[in-house]
């Protein structure tokens, strides 16, 4: 596969001219246009089923996730963070936000040509916009949807921040960049990769020595932990669950993820447990929802809502953690 297209075919929507650099001469068409070979294996591209598949659930439901679980205003579909001080819903959502800005901050010194940071799976771009303000840095976002990745260049023209960030529909298991950048993450974004050893090593690729990569999703629990079962399913079948309706490819536990990311070139800095700042549902109310989980739904929201139920169902048995993996590209 290979993934570089822009968001509107025929300009980079909102990259700075630094970022335009980071395609080889030979990929990138005349003036500030496509890539033309690129663009011409759009098509082969973005059909092979596991990509379409993902840009395809994205492409229909964002809107949706904005409207009735994320937030327009934060532009941002991750999980809100309730650590004490956090009053508000967007408080909530631009926490993983400051985060990202602590564990990423250290690896801004590296001497590399720009001050760049990937972040691999954008969403709408409010993460990416929001770094690019505080940290004062480049960022390029990569998505898999078209229509995620029209909104965050939107975005990134409307906060006068297209000069610092830019977003493109790519593939980050074969990232389009020529780069050596500082700092890469991604936020509920590593789950879906079909090849996550690939994942880690596309991503040292691009990273200076000394970058810093942070992962921040949701992994399975170590050993068996939590109860067998929840009524009426047992643990593995919630888990499988909440993998078909969130479209998942990569449900593994930290220290899974930590061993693939060391044979790729990297060492672990810290694996944070941030379960405990989000907030679940009343136990009751989370057993009355367990009932439109268990039927199979005929849209594609609709099975993610399901997936949604069984994810929560599996935090609340402590068979799923939501963690932040920070890892280091060994010098």
């Amino acid at each position: 596969m290979r993934l570089c297209v822009c968001a509107n075919p025929g300009r980079y929507v909102g990259w700075p001219r630094c970022a335009r650099r980071l395609l080889s001469p030979a990929e990138r068409g005349p003036g500030l246009g496509m890539p033309t070979r690129l663009w011409a294996e759009l098509s082969t591209t973005m059909g092979e089923p596991p990509a379409r598949r993902i840009a395809d659930y994205y492409d229909h439901n964002t809107g949706r996730f904005l409207r009735f679980g994320g937030s327009r205003e934060v532009a941002a579909i991750h999980r809100r963070l309730w650590p004490p001080g956090v009053t508000t819903s967007d408080q909530a959502l631009r926490q993983i936000h400051l985060q990202l800005a602590t564990w990423l901050a250290p690896a801004l010194d590296l001497p590399t040509a720009d001050r760049l940071i990937l972040d691999l799976g954008c969403g709408v771009g409010g993460a990416a916009l929001d770094l690019a303000e505080r940290l004062e840095v480049i960022v390029l976002g990569l998505t898999l949807s078209r229509v995620q990745a029209r909104q965050a260049s939107a975005r990134a023209v409307s906060a006068q921040l297209d000069s610092t960030s830019g977003f493109v529909v790519a593939d980050f298991q074969r990232l389009p960049l020529r780069c050596q950048a500082n700092a890469a993450y991604a936020i509920e974004s590593f789950a879906h990769a079909t090849d996550p050893q690939r994942f880690f090593a596309e991503a040292r690729r691009c990273l200076a020595p000394g970058g810093r990569l942070v992962v921040v999703d949701d992994f399975l629990a170590e050993g068996e932990a939590g109860a067998r079962r929840a009524w009426p399913w047992p643990r593995q079948r919630w888990i499988d669950r909440f993998a078909e309706g969130w479209r998942l490819g990569a449900l593994m536990t930290s220290s899974q993820a930590e061993r693939l990311a060391s044979a790729a070139g990297f060492e672990r800095l810290a694996c944070e447990n941030l379960t405990p700042w989000l907030r679940l549902p009343p136990g009751w109310l989370l057993a009355l929802l367990r009932f439109p989980a268990m039927v199979r739904l005929p849209s594609s929201y609709g099975e993610s809502l399901a997936g949604g139920i069984a994810l929560q169902v599996g935090e609340q048995h402590g068979w799923l953690r939501y963690q932040a993996l920070v890892l280091e590209a060994r010098r």
